[in-house]
């Protein structure tokens, strides 16, 4: 019995120093990691803010500490990029990368500080990497100060259409667009009904990057949506149906030759009973015209009989509206505006606006802003202190228009520090904005109005 007892004496004693060495090691990363944590914290927040100078010094303390650390290489890399310290950016980058950092950032920001040193031939092999590796950020491409002297290079049109390409792959493949002649906003019948038959209501619209073509449809006792996407890898269109009586359909098709497009699907029309082939139709009868015709068989397909047959005529004050592709277009160029105030790149943001643009700013004894240069002054004046913007939020209400030209209006909030101080002063603004498309396809700014809001 002793021995037994002193077995146990022996085992709880080896339970309990294990217990205490664990605690011990628990107490001593307790007081190690909030130090670490705090610089990792602050390095961060510099860096989000773009204060370099900054950045650098906290990014430098943390690689001092982990220099195994492959993301504090990196973000130690781009802020002295910032700061104009190429060779030093040049060779965290590649630190970076050694330690398994993020190929596809790295190599953009090397050809960032290559481009910036006058190194094209570099800088676009290292951009033709980036894309390679996934690198699909064209916002990034159009904005960033460093890339300015390589969009005058030839093969920069070339590269980053590919690159866009990887980031809007729907944009620049015309399978995605097969069924872009049902988007608008239409008054739908049963085919000859009177014109005088109140109408149900469809509006159909172009979302998710120019990928989905989205249904909302509503009648007098009926309300539902669908979701309409090309499946590359099937090499098919998909719509998925529902509404508000819990309906769910499924179906799968293609366009047909003459370029209408053809679902096919089972669909059980009495509960208990089997499902039956059904086949939807959309017919494009010209520019404001469509019919959808509905179908089903009781034999296999090979003889259909009509579910419904429905007229969709677009509503008048629509025809001359903004296509939905256009206003995609329109969107991107409100958003290179704000991206371009995001990096503080004055050419980047003035490359958003027309050559004649004017600024109205309604505020008590302001007058317009006419022309590149009074802009430059007004928003970049040569005394006073330089100004930093530090956050930027855009809300677009709507946006419409005709032809060339089209209408935006919605809220925005900016935030900002001026000259040495690092208090963050904000302003909530109403703006208007109407954009005008160029000849070589480009929407931009023609004429910004705003008024400061409490």
């Amino acid at each position: 019995m002793l021995d037994m007892n002193t077995k146990r004496l022996h085992l709880f004693s080896s339970i309990l120093l294990t217990l205490l060495a664990h605690s011990a090691v628990l107490a001593l990363a307790a007081e190690v990691t909030p130090s670490s944590q705090s610089l990792e914290t602050q390095a961060d927040e510099r860096y989000r803010s773009k204060d370099w100078p900054a950045a650098s010094s906290a990014y430098a303390a943390l690689v001092a500490k982990r220099a195994d650390s492959g993301m504090a290489h990196f973000r130690l890399g781009v802020a002295e990029l910032h700061l104009g310290h190429l060779d030093r950016g040049l060779a965290e980058l590649e630190s970076a990368e050694k330690l398994g950092g993020p190929v596809p950032q790295i190599a953009y920001w090397k050809a960032c500080a290559n481009a910036a040193a006058g190194r094209a031939d570099r800088a676009i092999t290292e951009l033709e990497r980036a894309s390679a590796a996934g690198f699909a950020q064209t916002t990034a491409l159009d904005d960033e100060p460093l890339l300015s002297n390589l969009r005058s290079d030839s093969r920069w049109p070339a590269l980053r259409k590919r690159i866009d390409s990887a980031a809007h792959p729907c944009r620049y493949d015309s399978r995605y667009r097969a069924f872009d002649f049902w988007i608008g906003e239409w008054d739908v019948r049963p085919a000859g009904a009177p014109e005088t038959t109140p109408p149900a209501e469809n509006v159909i619209t172009l979302e998710y990057d120019e990928c989905v073509v989205h249904e909302h449809w509503k009648s007098a006792n009926s309300s539902g949506e669908s979701f309409n996407v090309y499946d590359a890898s099937r090499e098919q269109w998909f719509q998925t149906w529902v509404d508000n009586t819990g309906g769910l359909h499924q179906y799968h098709g293609n366009p047909d030759r003459q370029g209408n497009m053809v679902f096919l699907t089972d669909l059980q029309y009495t509960p208990g009973k089997e499902r039956v082939p059904t086949r939807l139709t959309f017919f494009k009868l010209g520019a404001d015209k469509v019919r959808q015709f509905s179908e089903q068989s009781s034999d296999g397909g090979k003889t259909w009989t009509v579910n419904y047959d429905l007229i969709y005529l677009r509503r008048a004050n629509h025809r001359g509206s903004l296509r939905m592709v256009e206003r995609s277009a329109v969107l991107s160029a409100l958003e290179r505006y704000r991206a371009a105030w995001l990096v503080n790149d004055r050419e980047a943001v003035l490359r958003t606006f027309t050559d004649d643009p004017v600024l109205i700013p309604v505020q008590g004894g302001s007058r317009p802003v006419v022309g590149k240069d009074a802009i430059v002054s007004y928003w970049w004046p040569a005394t006073g202190p330089a100004t930093r913007i530090v956050a930027f939020e855009q809300q677009v209400e709507r946006a419409d228009g005709e032809g060339n030209f089209a209408a935006a209006y919605g809220f925005s909030k900016v935030e900002w520090v001026a000259g040495a101080t690092s208090q963050v002063q904000s302003s909530r603004s109403q703006w208007t904005a109407v954009l005008r498309k160029g000849a070589d396809g480009e929407w931009r700014i023609g004429a910004l109005a705003w008024a400061v809001t409490p």
